[in-house]
């Protein structure tokens, strides 16, 4: 069951599937609960709000999912590919200088920024490598394949790149998540925990 409550003439107003609509809400925000509780006539409402568990978990989830992907990647032009078999056979041919060397320089950044990721240590300072090596794949490779890769394309389309960009800079933005080296260090601080509270 879901309640919302919306502020209408000044007024904020409540209802619910199967309850009675008009009550009035103690608050004066819009928010939603998925658990309506009813006390005295009025209906108190749990918000899932931006300091909620919700919320805080979800640079966590972030940072872990794209660190796996980009270890994942690294781990395996390391061991499958070889970095200087990487290098000569794709980079070469896409015009990137001096190729052996760009193709360790990728897969150890792909394999130790994804694991840095992981374990929230230095988070930020990871994201940055990995969106560049991103932004050069989109422009170097996809940009002829497009967004959705046709039937017979040698390669997915830049889908994927661009997914993990946009989920880089939401971490390099939100941070690691509470539960990181980078919090257990004390190289993240939690800001808004330590402002005072209004008097």
């Amino acid at each position: 069951m879901i309640t919302w409550c919306l502020l209408a003439a000044g007024v904020q107003r409540s209802w619910s599937p199967g309850l009675p609509s008009g009550r009035t809400c103690g608050t004066a925000r819009v928010v939603v609960s998925t658990r309506p509780i009813c006390t005295g006539g009025a209906i108190v409402v749990r918000s899932l709000s931006t300091s909620s568990l919700a919320a805080g978990a979800a640079p966590v989830v972030l940072r872990v999912v794209i660190g796996l992907v980009m270890a994942a990647h690294g781990w395996q032009k390391l061991t499958m590919m070889g970095p200087a078999n990487f290098g000569s056979d794709m980079l070469a041919g896409l015009g990137i200088p001096a190729p052996v060397a760009f193709g360790y320089l990728v897969t150890v950044t792909e394999l130790i920024g994804g694991l840095l990721l992981i374990v929230g240590l230095l988070t930020r300072l990871a994201t940055l490598p990995l969106i560049v090596i991103l932004a050069v794949a989109t422009i170097a490779v996809k940009l002829d394949i497009g967004l959705i890769a046709g039937a017979g394309a040698p390669m997915p389309g830049a889908e994927l790149d661009l997914t993990l960009i946009a989920g880089l800079v939401a971490v390099l933005l939100l941070g690691p998540g509470r539960p990181s080296l980078d919090h257990l260090l004390g190289i993240e601080r939690d800001v808004l925990a330590e402002e005072p509270a209004p008097a």
